[in-house]
């Protein structure tokens, strides 16, 4: 299977380069191709991999990938904000200038770095997560507080610009070694760090919405992106309440809407006699108005 991106309307050269992956069943990113630099595209140019999946692998990955028939494509372009003053000559896309990591050689890396995180001894890694979790935050859910876990600053600082800020200066948490969290609980950092150490995590969908937020504030893009699909995919009559308010609070445009278009898609009257949407979204004026305001519109 090919896979190409083009530009197909504009009138100024622009750079950009993308990164493909398939979504998989549990909204893991699975089959990643990218490009590695920023090619110059000029309207009506496009570029990509005549080979991206080959249909053997892609019959393995059937029952992992498709959902309902259907093959979900990720795609995530990035352009580079300046103006082109010079003129490039348009180069055909050459493959071999993109990553084409073997499956075998991701699996081990991926096998070596979990057994990094699950294994190493405490006395090989240099920085302490301590999460301290009062007990009616989850209440559903008692656990031994707190709870330690120990990791590397180069690989949280690699996959996520937050760490990376903590440990480029002198913060509390880069002087003592120690990071302290009392607002996610210790599964949610245990799946983060998965995440951060294997780009997987083994069930998205158990915990969605404190993975969502803990993406977004440890800005791990990618994770978020995952968990942001898996909220779509479990938009209910019971859920959707809890979604809106998450969605408002972390500004995701794409997220708000969705789930606004399901409220009012003829399911208004079901959903505001939930005890959802009285403890969620009830008490939030703006909240209500926006979404009477598009039931108007709809």
């Amino acid at each position: 299977m090919s896979i190409f991106l083009e530009y197909i309307k504009g009138e100024r050269d622009i750079k950009a380069k993308a990164e493909y992956s398939l979504v998989n069943r549990k909204c893991e990113l699975t089959e990643m191709r990218k490009d590695v630099q920023f090619s110059v595209y000029k309207c009506g140019n496009s570029r990509g991999f005549i080979n991206y999946v080959k249909y053997d692998t892609l019959t393995l990955l059937e029952n992992e990938t498709l959902d309902d028939d259907k093959l979900k494509i990720y795609v995530r372009i990035t352009l580079m904000d300046d103006a082109i003053t010079e003129e490039t000559k348009y180069q055909e896309f050459d493959d071999s200038e993109s990553i084409n990591f073997t499956t075998r050689g991701l699996e081990g890396l991926v096998r070596d770095f979990a057994q990094l995180l699950l294994h190493s001894p405490p006395k090989m890694s240099d920085i302490k997560i301590r999460v301290t979790v009062p007990y009616m935050l989850f209440d559903d859910d008692p656990i031994q507080s707190p709870v330690i876990f120990h990791s590397h600053k180069l690989i949280l600082a690699a996959r996520s610009p937050v760490f990376a800020a903590m440990f480029s200066n002198r913060t509390l948490e880069n002087t003592t070694n120690t990071i302290d969290i009392n607002d996610l609980h210790p599964n949610t950092i245990q799946s983060m760090l998965e995440y951060i150490y294997t780009g997987k995590v083994t069930d998205i969908k158990k915990s969605t919405v404190e993975l969502y937020r803990c993406a977004d504030k440890y800005q791990l893009e990618d994770l978020r992106l995952q968990a942001e699909m898996a909220l779509i995919n479990s938009i209910s009559i019971d859920t959707s309440a809890e979604i809106l308010l998450l969605a408002d609070q972390h500004h995701s445009k794409d997220l708000k809407s969705r789930v606004i278009q399901f409220i009012v898609n003829g399911n208004l009257k079901a959903i505001i006699q939930t005890d959802g949407w009285h403890k969620y979204v009830a008490c939030i004026p703006d909240l209500v108005t926006e979404v009477i305001q598009a039931t108007t519109i709809e």
